[in-house]
């Protein structure tokens, strides 16, 4: 914004103000302006749109265009670019609106910003005239886009993506994936699944996500030789979150922050583990020989989409006990209630 002060009463005027006070005034015919101190007068001030800024002004040194300041010369630029168009103009009803215009600051340099501009700031001028000065001012604006130099772009157009922002639990994800790579070697063996079961087990098979990751951390802390190496209470809480949420064999429930184990039996982390899925043994109908999962899901949609917990865990339960012979099935009724119970919140989750 540009500031005026009068030569004759030393009024302090912004330039929407500076052409109404030398009109009321006979005395006040010149005006100064604040930071280039260069005087004008009622018609010259018109072509005074942008001035130099403090820091330019009194740190010429150290002084640095930022990307403000490029965009202020682009628009500078435009305006110079009307100027040209007014002593090129040939037409007076054009000339006349383009003087008027040419003291604004902010005039648009796309066609239908610059059309909602006249009409709200010349509300009589019909839209075949305001159609006629942007074709006056728009080969003028391919000159000031070549003259202007264009900013230099940060990150090249692969790196430019439309993706949503990213939630909670992906940014939780991705920390977890960077603290893998950066993991020391004497350190993975407290991250491992063996360890974290061994951990589980002495807490009775199932615990809360606090209690374990303090019990975990508590021996890994003493087990790092520098506090310059030892990861903080938020790194590892992500690191072992990660390695829990990763793994088919702990059930991880976000509702309560409570952690159980699959199976009692982890052998070894290289060989496979069966996962609970495929508790239901092979059959000919291919509805029964499916995962407890897809079960679970065929079961709501034969319902209609809507069924109770209770109903689904009995239907579901009924299903794996008809479907396998009574000498393959080697859990109770209970047994597979519960784990349906424990697989269908897993599955709403």
């Amino acid at each position: 914004m540009v500031v005026f002060v009068c030569s004759q009463c030393n009024a302090t005027l912004k330039k929407s103000h500076v052409r109404n006070h030398l009109l009321s005034s006979r005395r006040c015919s010149l005006v100064s302006c604040v930071d280039c101190h260069k005087d004008f007068d009622k018609f010259s001030v018109e072509s005074h749109c942008s001035c130099i800024s403090e820091k330019e002004k009194y740190d010429k040194a150290n002084y640095l265009k930022s990307s403000k300041s490029n965009n202020n010369s682009k628009q500078a630029e435009w305006v110079r670019r009307i100027e040209d168009a007014i002593q090129n103009c040939e037409s007076k009803r054009h000339l006349f609106i383009l003087q008027n215009i040419r003291g604004n600051c902010n005039v648009p340099q796309k066609k239908k910003k610059f059309e909602n501009f006249m009409r709200s700031k010349y509300r009589k001028i019909p839209a075949e005239t305001i159609e006629e000065i942007w074709k006056l001012l728009e080969p003028l604006k391919q000159k000031t886009s070549s003259n202007v130099p264009l900013k230099a772009q940060k990150y090249s157009s692969s790196d430019v993506t439309n993706d949503e922002p990213k939630t909670k639990r992906q940014k939780l994800e991705d920390t977890c994936e960077a603290y893998n790579n950066c993991l020391p070697e004497n350190e993975c063996h407290l991250m491992s699944l063996r360890h974290i079961q061994d951990v589980l087990t002495e807490l009775g098979g199932k615990a809360t996500f606090s209690s374990l990751r303090k019990q975990i951390y508590r021996t890994y802390k003493t087990s790092v030789l520098s506090p310059q190496e030892c990861m903080t209470k938020k790194e590892f809480k992500a690191k072992l979150l990660g390695v829990i949420q990763g793994s088919e064999y702990f059930i991880f429930s976000p509702c309560d922050g409570m952690i159980s184990m699959v199976s009692d039996d982890l052998v070894t982390e290289s060989v496979p583990h069966p996962d609970i899925s495929l508790i239901i043994c092979q059959n000919d109908k291919p509805h029964y020989s499916e995962s407890l999962k897809k079960l679970l899901i065929n079961t709501i949609n034969d319902a209609g989409g809507r069924i109770s917990l209770k109903k689904l865990v009995k239907r579901a339960s009924s299903h794996v006990l008809n479907s396998n012979d009574q000498k393959e099935v080697s859990l109770t009724k209970e047994e597979v209630k519960s784990k349906i119970v424990e697989k269908s919140i897993k599955v709403s989750l």
